[in-house]
């Protein structure tokens, strides 16, 4: 059975699982925040990782780091970094 977890997202992409099942990683806008954020689908609780964009979000094995590409270039210049974030301060673990 399908229910709707989290409303008001425009253009979410790239979701992820945590390894421990508790978290989601994703890319979307909510209201006139855009970024990466985390949200737990058991208490509801929403973090905002990142305020820019990135590409094909991905949790480390210990779930403590999310990596993301963020497009740094131009559309005659492509160009990209990996980019690393610490989460683990805001997991509650």
């Amino acid at each position: 059975h399908a229910r709707s977890m989290l409303d008001g997202l425009v253009e979410p992409t790239d979701v992820a699982w945590s390894p421990d099942g508790r978290w989601l990683a994703f890319n979307a806008r909510r209201g006139s925040y855009r970024g990466i954020w985390l949200f737990s689908p058991t208490t509801g609780a929403r973090h905002q990782v990142s305020a820019t964009d990135g590409t094909w979000v991905s949790w480390s094995p210990d779930g403590r780091q999310l990596v993301t590409v963020h497009d740094t270039g131009s559309a005659s210049n492509p160009q990209a970094q990996l980019v690393i974030y610490d989460v683990s301060g805001l997991l509650g673990s």
